[in-house]
């Protein structure tokens, strides 16, 4: 029998690795299953290795569709859109010589994500939208660019340091853009990264159905930026050069199908959300971790340097600054530590987990990565500290069952080969054109616990970032 909870809905979500860890301690740390009772919906959690892997191999009784049309319907996506996005596709599609081959016969919510998955898998299409991209870093991150832009720099002070969160953030962002939806969307809408991490921070409001007027903050950011897709989606073909495969061939299936404009512009701001919540916040801490501690800067650097000469091209940079160990340690370790991965599935027949416990059809199932992640016993000691050099003498470890930042099974993220060579090309260029230190002392940033909980990499709490100051490096003599 699993251990029922009553929770109340605002406590739950509020805080909700609060909440998880609260049931882990009220039952003696023993991992096992626990049943939330939250406004009158039954959620069991999973919190140890073997149930969250069995979790993720029952995709027979444990469905991922229900989440699916909840989250699209949040992006704005209308009922009769989800009808024809979820239909079997009808013969003349099968037939078609222009679109996809879909032996399987998947449905649009299904082809979709396989496409996005051959996008993203090392191969052709994932070499030309990453050349794309890292081509675009290098050209943000000269160094006329990084002094002239006007949203990296603070205005409350009278030096004027560079703030590493818009530095990243607008960096990563534009560049993704670009290299997804060619120079049309940005050229479209100047400020499309300012609007989406508007829409980013409130994130949390659309995940947890918060209704209006609270969530009208929300709303109106996610209007801006589903309207520059709409505009993007009604150019003629040719205006949409520079693209990426995956986009032209999921436009062109949503086409096919009827689906309105709107609600493909509903379904690629999720995409768009997913292509880049995540990346500028692991760059972001990694930079914040390393600048913060001398000795670590300088391992880093000193490590990194040998790679970034001027006649290094940026496109093997991923490559080859992924043989720097203590680069890849502190990469590994902020994914553990500054984490919030968070799978749900709706439970279709009854189901047993890895402990035998009973999983009644009808619920949800939420599996809380985070409890792997910070487990002591794999982890070692201290697991809630930032202590990179745990990946340094332990073996295999992000082999293990327990190192889950990318989810697992069937819903394993398939963006987690582009965003590493994204932020291994931008700190190997941050750090091999300028020298960096930190501006002032007001103390470390800190992760975002409550508002971002669940929904990956942590964002710095508002108002905290590292301000710097830059120059540019100085070759030796």
């Amino acid at each position: 029998m699993v251990a029922l909870v009553e929770r109340h809905t605002i406590s739950f979500f509020k805080d909700i690795e609060g909440t998880i860890n609260d049931a882990r301690q009220y039952f003696n740390n023993t991992r096992e299953p626990v049943a939330f009772t939250v406004a009158g919906r039954t959620i069991y959690l999973l919190m140890s290795t073997n149930d969250i892997y069995a979790a993720q191999k029952a995709v027979e009784d444990l469905n991922h569709d229900v989440s699916t049309v909840n989250f699209m319907s949040r992006f704005g996506v209308t009922k009769p859109g989800l009808q024809i996005l979820f239909e079997d596709p009808p013969p003349s599609l099968l037939a078609s010589t222009t679109l996809e081959p879909n032996p399987g016969r998947k449905n649009m919510v299904h082809l979709g994500a396989a496409l996005f998955v051959t996008q993203l898998t090392p191969g052709k299409y994932l070499d030309t939208v990453q050349e794309t991209c890292l081509d675009l870093l290098d050209q943000k991150m000269a160094l006329h660019n990084l002094l002239s832009n006007p949203r990296f720099r603070t205005a409350n002070t009278t030096s004027r340091p560079i703030s590493l969160v818009s530095w990243v953030s607008h960096t990563l962002i534009e560049s993704t853009s670009a290299a997804f939806f060619g120079p049309a969307l940005l050229r479209l809408e100047p400020d499309l990264a300012r609007y989406f991490l508007e829409f980013d921070s409130k994130m949390w409001k659309l995940l947890y159905s918060i209704p209006r007027p609270w969530s009208d903050d929300m709303l109106a950011a996610r209007s801006k930026l589903q309207n520059a897709l709409v505009a993007y989606l009604e150019l003629p073909a040719d205006e949409k050069a520079g693209g990426s495969w995956f986009v032209s061939k999921f436009e062109s299936e949503m086409r096919a199908r009827d689906i309105s404009t709107h609600d493909i512009a509903g379904c690629l701001a999720m995409v768009y959300w997913v292509a880049n919540t995540n990346t500028w916040r692991l760059c972001f801490w990694i930079l914040a971790y390393a600048l913060h501690d001398p000795r670590l800067k300088e391992v880093i650097t000193q490590e990194i340097l040998p790679f970034t000469t001027n006649d290094q091209p940026v496109a093997s940079l991923p490559a080859t600054l992924s043989q720097c160990r203590q680069l890849s340690a502190v990469y590994h370790e902020v994914l553990r530590v500054v984490n919030s991965p968070i799978s749900l599935r709706h439970v279709t027949s009854s189901a047993r987990t890895a402990s035998e416990k009973v999983l009644r059809p009808g619920t949800q199932v939420m599996m809380a990565h985070t409890q792997l992640l910070r487990d002591g016993q794999v982890f070692g000691t201290s697991p809630d500290t930032f202590d990179p050099s745990r990946f340094l003498n332990k073996e295999g470890l992000t082999k293990s069952r327990n190192f889950t930042p990318f989810g697992g099974g069937t819903r394993l993220c398939p963006g987690r080969f582009f965003a590493k060579a994204e932020i291994f090309a931008f700190i190997g260029l941050a750090i091999g054109r300028f020298e960096m230190s930190v501006h002032s002392t007001k103390g470390f940033p800190r992760p975002d616990w409550k508002s971002g909980a669940g929904m990956g990499i942590l964002s710095p709490m508002e108002g905290d970032d590292v301000l710097l100051d830059v120059v540019p490096r100085r070759e030796k003599a």
